[in-house]
């Protein structure tokens, strides 16, 4: 230290910056460092690396080669960022301002605020002076430019060149030398007049000297060859309108509302579209009135209007209408004398008939009376037959329902399957209120398994047998601790034939299904199947892995044959898919067919990408839209499992 000065060496402080452009200081007493590594913010307390904090484009800077900082009375760091535009930094985020933006261009050079402006600023760019107009949360809210076609004459701005002398003129350094720019005489900015360029029929282009169309209207407006009092025939009621807004300063910023007089009841919402579309206009006179203005925050410019009217059908004029009316007063009085006639005719055929049939209605009477009381009491057998019926049908039904939360119950919960695997989806559908289907998800010594199983039958049939599946699996991977999925398959096939006594019985009930165990260590997945495969998606294509060609409990013990286990290494981006016959053997479609499973296969590839949970629900649509465009029902059991490792 020598007399009140010390200096630092950012390099010796590891923030890899030796180079400073620019120094300011904020109202917390931080000083901040532009240097060609990017921002450094340094708390004053002391040298150590702590005390420093370095910005860079990492961060969100635009660019870490800065050439001037700005703060403003918020604390606002305004920095340029050469090649990364302006930037503004509140503390927490950058936000970057370029020519999406709406500035002349992405190179920034200088920056000075505007006298007395919080948020104005003038810029100097690559291509010109730019003056920008933010708000208070920092949006870009207007920019004026200024080149050449102004008198600013200086193509490419210097940095930090930039100045403000006591007469308000602003001093711009830049590579032809210095321009003096004094905007005490520039104009107010005045809100943008906007034009109709176009009026078109349809969707096509209209061509108003045509002679088709000059029977239409008085004359052509002279600026834009408008139609002046268009009338339009009654089919001509589709009309499309092209505007433009006079202001060219910010064309992104522009915004436009409209609305049709005589069909719209208020303005329209603003947007930044050009044209407007009106289409089966009814009959009567109409005004179409556009207006724009630059930004949200804007004032409304002038508006233009348009006027026109659209015909009645011949039908629809008064002549016609009362001609129609006369036309149908000489119908109904015709049809009246007509009918008078013809009533009087036939009362007297029917005073005839009706006392020819009054004996025989009497006697026939009778006989029906009889037939009542007879009836009256078989309905009221059939009363307390249906009585009966419907008592046991409920509760039927409610053992049903009960079974169904018992057999919920025994699959595993959503919230049990994201602590096992992340990646998975479970596409779980019954047929009936109970389902023959149902999946096994557990982990186990490090290692996950997962089970995807249709058992014999569906509704109730097929609910016992998942019950019997379920709980043998739990005992033979939870207690035994069997985790090959070749064991697991032969353990189970011996525990149905023995539960089931098939051998005694011949009974041929049991399960088709698919196994797959993940070593989370190793990353290996084993597979092993009952009929049923494993789907694996990877590189744009499907790979299918067989299971053996027989169930589970319906096979010969004597030519009993151990399944099969094969290996997969995982790539990346690997997805794989288990699932029952189900959705692919479902009916629909506009020809009544099945989905079937080549079809099944390629669905699957082609939703492998989206996310699981979005497979899911991408799934159920494709499932639902099939079924009800062949207006069928639900043939099977629905279960589909993916997942990724």
């Amino acid at each position: 230290m020598k007399g009140d000065s010390i200096k630092y060496t950012f390099a010796k402080n590891e923030l890899n910056a030796t180079a400073v452009i620019d120094v300011k200081q904020d109202s917390k007493g931080n000083l901040w460092f532009a240097t060609f590594s990017g921002l450094v913010k340094w708390d004053g307390k002391g040298t150590e690396k702590s005390n420093f904090k370095r910005f860079t484009t990492e961060d969100g800077l635009g660019d870490n080669l800065l050439l001037q900082l700005y703060i403003d009375k918020k604390d606002i760091i305004w920095v340029v960022a050469y090649s990364g535009g302006l930037n503004r930094f509140d503390g927490k985020i950058f936000q970057s301002y370029q020519t999406p933006q709406g500035l002349s261009s992405d190179i920034i050079y200088s920056i000075l605020p505007v006298k007395d402006k919080l948020d104005q600023f003038w810029i100097g760019t690559q291509r010109g002076l730019n003056k920008a107009y933010f708000r208070g949360d920092g949006k870009l809210m207007r920019v004026e430019k200024y080149g050449k076609e102004e008198g600013f004459f200086g193509d490419e701005s210097n940095g930090k060149a930039i100045f403000r002398d006591s007469k308000e003129n602003i001093w711009v350094g830049h590579l032809n030398g210095v321009t003096k720019c004094d905007f005490s005489q520039n104009k107010n900015i005045l809100p943008p007049k906007t034009f109709i360029s176009e009026v078109n029929l349809s969707l096509n282009q209209t061509s108003w000297q045509d002679s088709i169309y000059t029977d239409s209207f008085d004359s052509l407006s002279a600026w834009s060859n408008l139609p002046q009092n268009l009338a339009l025939d009654a089919d001509q009621n589709t009309l499309n309108f092209d505007f433009y807004s006079a202001d060219f300063s910010n064309p992104t910023a522009i915004q436009y509302q409209w609305w049709l007089e005589g069909f719209n009841k208020t303005w329209l919402i603003a947007t930044k579209k050009t044209e407007a579309a009106y289409s089966n206009l009814s009959a009567k006179k109409y005004t179409f009135h556009v207006r724009s203005r630059i930004g949200e925050d804007g004032e409304w410019g002038e508006e233009s209007t348009f006027e026109f009217r659209i015909k009645s059908y011949w039908y629809q004029t008064w002549v016609a209408r009362i001609l129609g009316l006369f036309l149908i007063i000489g119908i109904v009085f015709g049809l009246i004398k007509w009918r008078t006639s013809s009533l009087e005719a036939s009362q007297k055929r029917l005073a005839r008939l009706v006392e020819e049939r009054t004996v025989e209605v009497v006697k026939r009477n009778n006989e029906i009376l009889d037939k009542n009381q007879e009836l009256e009491a078989q309905q009221l057998k059939l009363a307390d037959a249906y009585d009966n019926i419907q008592e046991k049908n409920k509760n039927i039904t409610a053992s049903i329902n009960y079974a169904k939360r018992i057999q919920d119950a025994m699959l595993p919960a959503k919230e049990k399957i994201k602590t096992v695997i992340e990646d998975c989806f479970v596409f779980y559908q019954p047929r009936d209120i109970v389902s023959g289907d149902f999946y096994w998800i557990a982990e186990v010594e490090n290692k996950t398994v997962i089970a995807a199983v249709d058992c014999t039958g569906h509704g109730v049939p097929g609910a016992f047998m998942s019950v019997i599946g379920s709980n043998l699996l739990y005992e033979i991977i939870e207690s035994q601790r069997i985790l090959s999925p070749a064991k697991i398959l032969d353990a189970l096939n011996e525990n149905v034939r023995r539960h089931l006594n098939q051998d005694q019985t011949n009974n041929r009930d049991g399960m088709d299904m698919s196994i797959c165990v993940i070593d989370k260590e190793s990353n290996v997945l084993t597979f092993a199947g009952a009929k049923n495969p494993l789907l694996h998606v990877h590189d744009n294509k499907t790979e299918i892995i067989k299971g053996d060609r027989f169930p589970i409990g319906s096979f010969d013990k004597h030519g009993q044959k151990p399944f099969k286990e094969h290996t997969i290494i995982p790539k990346k981006g690997s997805v794989f898919y288990m699932y029952s016959d189900g959705f692919q053997d479902q009916f629909g479609g506009l020809e009544g067919r099945k989905y079937m499973s080549r079809r099944f296969q390629e669905y699957l590839k082609s939703i492998s990408l989206l996310p699981i949970k979005k497979q899911k629900k991408e799934l159920a649509q494709e499932f639902r839209e099939w079924k009800d465009s062949g207006n069928e029902n639900q043939i099977d059991d629905v279960l589909v499992i993916g997942f990724k490792i």
